[in-house]
């Protein structure tokens, strides 16, 4: 699919593509509010995928995490 657009705020960022008649929208939302220390805390990202169409289609997601991130270096397990 190609990119049609990126948005960027202080807690959303928001990637828009199209790929045939299918238009696929990924957002990732961080909840960093400054006055909520307990929210801000999280080491979570929250992800939203919405698509739309023309026509009959399936649709195939796959989600994939780097198991390094949550290391502190490549070389442990």
């Amino acid at each position: 699919m190609e990119q049609t657009s990126l948005e960027v705020t202080p807690t959303h960022t928001i990637y828009r593509f199209q790929g045939g008649q299918v238009n696929l929208t990924v957002s990732f939302f961080t909840p960093a509010f400054p006055k909520d220390l307990d929210t801000l805390s999280r080491p979570v990202t929250y992800l939203t995928v919405s698509a739309t169409g023309e026509g009959d289609h399936e649709l195939s997601i796959l989600i994939d995490v780097d198991p390094v991130i949550a290391v502190n270096s490549s070389d442990e397990r």
